[in-house]
């Protein structure tokens, strides 16, 4: 009786299954990863080609404006060697407020030639006298001298000359080229009445153009012989309004004008 109580428990026992344990995976869930992972590269492919897209537009824009920006200086450089008393802005289209560090690396050098060029066109002598420079059938001397402006007219009638005497815009522009920046000269403009302003040629004053800078003249009553006379002003130069009026008894470089002849060479 024990015995085959026995073997039925033992019987009973080996009808358990080996092996226990989740299922295996199936097919339909690793295509599915496979699709995801698909996606996921295609979606960076497609980001990176847009990217790369967008950086080539830009460069391409970048290169077009070089181009262009080169050929202007190339005409600007033909047009001043040609020594041609009008000179065009140089104008450089550059797309957006900060342009491609290979556009400036270029055009850096070429701007410092072409005001180097400028500046030989400018001094042109022509006619004029050694140190003299001509304009529109005048010549100019920038002195290096500093004097009143009582004895700086003096020495421009030495040289059979007067002190500059502006008649309109394009002589201003012409002589502001020309000067050192950042220094005062005197000009042939004087007060010899209170606010009556006069050409020392006998040029009448009303029917010139005026560049005074911004709230001259103001006769500055500080000084003790007032502000009687007209000079350039130094730090006004770049505004195309720099006449300023200032005591005659100061010592500056000065500006004489005078017709194209032979002038004494002494200073």
């Amino acid at each position: 009786m024990e015995s085959i109580q026995y073997d039925r428990f033992t019987s009973s026992e080996s009808e358990i299954p080996e092996h226990m344990g989740p299922p295996p995976s199936t097919p339909n869930r690793q295509d599915r990863r496979i699709f995801i992972m698909f996606g996921v590269l295609s979606l960076f492919l497609l980001t990176l080609t847009l990217a790369v897209g967008i950086k080539f537009t830009q460069v391409s824009m970048q290169v077009s404006d070089l181009m262009e920006s080169l050929d202007v200086v190339s005409t600007s450089i033909k047009v001043l060697q040609k020594g041609s008393s009008t000179y065009p802005e140089l104008i450089i289209p550059v797309r957006g407020e900060n342009p491609h560090p290979i556009v400036i690396y270029i055009l850096l050098p070429l701007h410092s030639i072409i005001f180097n060029t400028k500046c030989v066109c400018v001094s042109y002598k022509g006619p004029c006298e050694d140190d003299w420079t001509f304009f529109k059938d005048k010549c100019y001397f920038a002195s290096k001298l500093r004097k009143s402006w009582e004895d700086a007219e003096k020495n421009c009638v030495q040289r059979n000359a007067h002190l500059l005497v502006v008649n309109d815009a394009e002589e201003q522009d012409y002589i502001s080229q020309v000067i050192e920046m950042g220094t005062n000269f005197w000009i042939g403009l004087v007060e010899r009445e209170e606010g009556t302003w006069s050409w020392v040629d006998g040029t009448d004053y009303t029917k010139t153009k005026h560049f005074w800078d911004d709230g001259q003249p103001d006769n500055w009553d500080v000084r003790l012989n007032g502000e009687d006379c007209g000079q350039l002003h130094a730090r006004s130069q770049v505004t195309h309004r720099p006449w300023n009026d200032a005591d005659c008894s100061l010592a500056y470089k000065y500006i004489c004008e005078g017709r194209p002849r032979r002038h004494q060479s002494h200073a």
